[in-house]
């Protein structure tokens, strides 16, 4: 047995073969991608602290704008202005999985509540809390 007590993939362990992507290297990660629509509010240095891509948008948010941004791939679109709150629908259109954040201190429009993952003000929870949280990687 190696060093350790573990055994490597296909090790006449059974069902070793299927876990064979644990003993991948970290090159074989996924980094989760996000997409920011608004003013930073600290959140993209965050969210990249956290090992997660991001794209912010610098103009207004469009089906043209967030299909530019990748919408398709997106995990996770993060709304930093209500005025914004466009991109709720045309992001939920085009990725039905994306998960959808409001971190802005002003209130969402109701037309968009229905389709929001999760809405929090900035004064509630520190751009770096928020970033673990959505990341994963919160204790």
């Amino acid at each position: 047995m190696p060093s350790g007590g573990l055994l490597p993939p296909g090790d006449g362990v059974p069902g070793a073969s299927e876990t064979s992507e644990l003993w991948a290297g970290e090159s074989d990660v996924v980094a989760m991608y996000a997409i920011l629509v608004g003013p930073d509010r600290e959140l993209e240095t965050a969210l990249r602290d956290q090992g997660v891509e991001t794209t912010r948008l610098e103009e207004p948010a469009t089906g043209e704008s967030l299909d530019d941004a990748r919408v398709a791939d997106a995990d996770l679109l993060v709304v930093t202005d209500v005025a914004e709150a466009t991109a709720v629908p045309i992001a939920r259109e085009a990725n039905p999985d994306v998960r959808i954040v409001i971190y802005a201190p002003e209130t969402m429009p109701e037309f968009v509540r229905g389709q929001v993952d999760l809405a929090v003000a900035p004064g509630v929870l520190s751009p770096d809390v928020i970033a673990a949280e959505l990341a994963g990687n919160g204790e």
